[in-house]
């Protein structure tokens, strides 16, 4: 995958010190001042690197899918409708949270004074995305949102029970 012009600058950019940026973005504005603006309108986002960062210098994927989290007013009769009308498999369950497992994902179920609806990805880097908080089953990880609104989880991906680690 080719990065954009300002993608790669973006990419540079995040490595430098703060005073380096600073010089070098001046400079870019100098030549390029649309392409300045951009980077820094992506670096002064917190969340930029949400959609950045999907994948790493070596363009391989980093981030893994671990669940989608939906909202439901009863944990215990929800779980029970997606284990008997689509086969789910109740890994966790109490009066705020359950997890559900899928052959190929995992379904969160949680109420809404608790936790927004999201998705989850799993990363070894989730720190850089905001102070890790620990969860009630020992797994950390940061809620952010994307420039659109949507609440993504970023777990740490050693936080996870080794069974869930690899492939996660």
């Amino acid at each position: 995958m080719d990065l954009s012009p300002v993608d790669q600058i973006f990419e540079l950019a995040l490595d430098l010190p703060e005073k380096e940026r600073e010089k070098m973005l001046a400079k870019l504005a100098v030549d390029e001042p649309e392409t300045a603006a951009e980077v820094r309108r992506l670096l002064a986002n917190p969340n930029c690197r949400v959609d950045f960062a999907a994948t790493s210098r070596s363009r391989q994927p980093v981030s893994h899918l671990h669940h989608v989290a939906v909202q439901v007013e009863d944990i215990g009769k929800a779980a029970e409708w997606y284990r008997s009308v689509l086969g789910c498999e109740i890994e966790y369950q109490d009066q705020t949270w359950a997890m559900l497992a899928l052959a190929n994902m995992r379904l969160a179920l949680v109420i809404p004074e608790q936790h927004p609806p999201h998705f989850c990805v799993t990363r070894d880097d989730a720190t850089k995305f905001g102070e890790l908080t620990t969860h009630r089953d020992g797994t950390k990880s940061v809620y952010i949102k994307d420039p659109w609104g949507n609440s993504i989880e970023v777990l740490d991906r050693e936080s996870l029970p080794a069974d869930q680690k690899r492939g996660s």
